[in-house]
């Protein structure tokens, strides 16, 4: 067979016709895991409520963890998103995309394989994250109060 028998009608695969949309790099932060808890942690210390981690990875090609909780008003929802994004750019940590920002009734940060959504009440439970990811490993996140001392 010559040359001319390997020809077909498809675009050379080295020059396509279409510019794909390339997946960043893994962020900085190599353990998943503990970017997931890093940010629940992060929630928590600005009193986000009903935290929880879904570990989605087996389910979904778009992350390998959700982080869900609730802020109660839209002030109290950018002070969480806030806190998150400005601790982790200290840690060098970046997030990939960030949506909502406009209303702060639910924000979703995206560092890649972690997204973080931060609700309102009312968002959550119409939206209901938790329903559609059902499947998933859960974990909540609690306030652990600190062990009494001794005086």
């Amino acid at each position: 067979m010559g040359k001319s028998a390997a020809k077909n009608n498809f675009p050379e695969l080295t020059q396509p016709n279409w510019q794909a949309t390339p997946r960043p790099p893994r962020p900085v932060h190599q353990n998943i895991a503990r970017l997931a808890r890093r940010c629940a942690e992060l929630a928590l210390e600005k009193k986000a409520t009903d935290i929880k981690i879904f570990e989605v990875s087996r389910l979904t090609s778009v992350a390998d963890f959700f982080v869900i909780c609730t802020g109660s008003v839209d002030t109290h929802v950018r002070a969480i998103f806030e806190h998150i994004v400005d601790e982790l750019k200290d840690e060098d940590i970046r997030p990939w995309h960030v949506e909502g920002r406009e209303r702060y009734q639910w924000i979703l940060i995206d560092y890649v394989d972690v997204v973080v959504h931060v609700f309102q009440p009312e968002p959550r439970e119409f939206y209901g994250l938790e329903r559609l990811w059902g499947d998933a490993k859960i974990e909540e996140i609690h306030d652990e109060p600190l062990p009494a001392t001794n005086s």
